[in-house]
């Protein structure tokens, strides 16, 4: 009987390769190919407006550390209602480079200390643009950029605190 059942979990593993369950397991993706993460897999409340994406008790997307309301920095896309938060501005960069995972934030809003230009380029921004918050208690600072990759270019370089 041990070998019987030894040679169940094979073939019950094979049938579930081709079967319809495995396939919805993939990660969603948009459009430009970004993953999508349902809002259920994280403390995320529904009917509960999040100000510029800065919900309370999140977790670095990096590196996993957690983050009350006030801490680290959310990227946030508000035209798709998507975020991802980080400790520290080092983990935007191999976040969007190797992870790019983005969580649906209902209510997601343009924050109002945006400036209508790109950070990196200076290009006035459109629908589509990203938005990099900090918050320190009452104090909200906003970078908006034109996309991804200016996101990248500005982080890689040290953001606002950029030498020279």
């Amino acid at each position: 009987s041990q070998p019987q059942k030894d040679s169940q979990p094979q073939k019950d593993s094979q049938p579930q390769k081709d079967s319809q369950p495995q396939k919805d397991s993939q990660p969603q993706r948009d459009s430009r190919g970004e993953r999508l993460v349902p809002e259920d897999r994280f403390d995320l409340r529904p009917g509960l407006r999040h100000n510029a994406g800065m919900a309370k008790k999140k977790k670095c997307d990096w590196c996993g550390v957690g983050l009350d309301e006030d801490e680290g920095l959310r990227l946030i896309q508000p035209q798709r209602n998507l975020g991802a938060s980080f400790c520290r501005l080092e983990h935007v960069v191999p976040w969007l480079m190797q992870k790019n995972d983005w969580h649906i934030w209902p209510g997601v809003e343009v924050p109002g200390e945006a400036a209508p230009v790109c950070a990196q380029t200076g290009e006035e921004l459109e629908e589509g643009a990203y938005y990099l918050v900090r918050r320190r208690g009452d104090v909200v600072v906003a970078d908006g950029f034109i996309g991804p990759e200016a996101v990248l270019v500005w982080a890689r370089a040290g953001g606002r605190y950029a030498p020279g």
